[in-house]
């Protein structure tokens, strides 16, 4: 990812969503919308084995095996976050699989649609941090990066408990997964990815 050189919590936010799109439009166009396979539950979990990676990493002091860095794994966790965000606002993970594929396709395959989907998601979490920083005062700004993993982790453990229970609170759940987008946007600018 390039460095972000703007330092207004705004502009860097954008630019952070910005990449994550570019990663994001690339991988649609090489794979198609192969996670429309995906249950909620299943997305949850890429979302904690990249942020328990991550963890390992700093565990590590940054020497892992596998190619991709810390910065790779923020930008899937944040990508897979409007992945389910995406579904649960349509209410995808309701619907027959037959007919999610059908739905499914028409909104991933158009990549002018995809992009304004995507971002519709980023502007909602944008907004919410927002409202967020004046209240807090941007106090993630002073945090540990490796207390943003674990927040990113603990936030996973959220979800999945959220998950198990019958009926699933979809309100609860997308206000963990819009915190994990910001939260994962935080740390790709904290590390100026």
């Amino acid at each position: 990812m390039r460095p972000i050189a703007a330092t207004d919590t705004q502009t860097q936010y954008r630019a952070v969503l910005e990449h994550c799109w570019s990663i994001f439009s690339v991988k649609l166009a090489d794979y198609g919308p192969a996670w429309r396979m995906f249950r909620l539950i299943s997305v949850v979990d890429q979302i904690y084995i990249k942020a328990r990676r991550i963890r390992r990493l700093e565990e590590l002091g940054g020497r892992g095996r596998v190619e991709d860095s810390a910065a790779d794994e923020y930008v899937g966790i944040l990508n897979y976050a409007v992945i389910s965000l995406w579904h649960l606002d349509s209410g995808d993970y309701d619907l027959p699989e037959a007919l999610r594929d059908v739905r499914f396709e028409a909104e991933w395959t158009d990549l002018d649609v995809a992009r304004r989907r995507y971002f519709a998601v980023g502007e909602r979490a944008r907004e919410l941090l927002a409202r967020k920083n004046h209240d807090y005062g941007e106090a993630w700004r002073e945090m540990a990066i490796e207390s943003i993993t674990d927040e990113l982790l603990s936030r996973t453990v959220r979800l999945k408990g959220l998950l198990e229970a019958d009926p699933v609170d979809r309100d609860r759940v997308a206000s963990q997964l819009y915190d994990v987008i910001n939260y994962a946007a935080f740390a790709l600018i904290r590390l100026d990815a």
